[in-house]
């Protein structure tokens, strides 16, 4: 999300129209989340969940990879609780 300029692709600006529920709640949830990053910037990392490129960025794993492996999970015992990991840049 630019701050700035907020800026949204046409195609991506018709799906948001075509999947919301409440115009007026989502355009100011857009607008609480850049009031997060204008305040927290220094010390919180804001990233899409759904953009493969900066879950890549963030986790050090291809999206390709089974889930287990991504999440550190493959060797895990039952009951264990993963743990995020992510490097730093």
């Amino acid at each position: 999300m630019d701050i700035d300029k907020p800026y949204c692709t046409p195609g991506l600006r018709l799906y948001q129209i075509m999947m919301q529920k409440e115009r007026d709640a989502r355009l100011i949830n857009q607008e609480r989340l850049r009031g997060l990053i204008r305040g927290y910037k220094q010390e919180i990392e804001f990233f899409c969940a759904h953009d493969p490129v900066e879950y890549e960025r963030l986790t050090g794993h291809s999206q390709r990879d089974p889930a287990g492996v991504a999440a550190g999970n493959a060797g895990a015992r039952a009951g264990e609780r993963w743990q995020p990991h992510f490097p730093k840049a």
